[in-house]
């Protein structure tokens, strides 16, 4: 294409020095255009081998297998706190049933108090004072 160019711009300012300066302008503009092209290749190709090491060092076979190990360990703890929630429930009704049957024992003893104190109330008033070893 380039020597069609020059072809061309000889033709149309009629050769000689015209003609080289346009030829070597466009030859100048066309070495720009490969230097351009070389480095974009350049670039492109750096920027595959830098994504190419990303994932070698990111290994996103190694990072899904954490991630599925992770979500392994995420159920296990769920599993486990369910687990002690059932036990913490359960406790908690043990410790109803324990804490009614003591508050049951302590209204009979209670209970038993008031009458006990209720009949040395009534036998001290009624001058009965019994001495033991007397």
């Amino acid at each position: 294409m380039t020597d069609f160019l020059t072809y061309l711009a000889s033709s149309v300012t009629g050769g000689g020095i015209g003609s080289l300066l346009v030829g070597w302008w466009l030859k100048r503009r066309e070495a720009e255009h490969d230097e351009l092209k070389r480095l974009e290749k350049e670039r492109i190709d750096k920027i595959a081998a830098d994504l190419e090491e990303h994932l070698k060092v990111s290994n996103p076979e190694a990072t899904n297998n954490k991630i599925d190990r992770l979500r392994g360990d995420v159920n296990l703890l769920r599993d486990a706190v369910e687990r002690d929630r059932e036990r913490r429930a359960n406790s908690d009704k043990e410790i109803a049933r324990v804490l009614g049957e003591l508050s049951g024992a302590i209204n009979g003893i209670n209970k038993w108090l008031d009458n006990t104190n209720v009949s040395v109330q009534e036998h001290i008033t009624n001058g009965e004072i019994h001495h033991h070893g007397k």
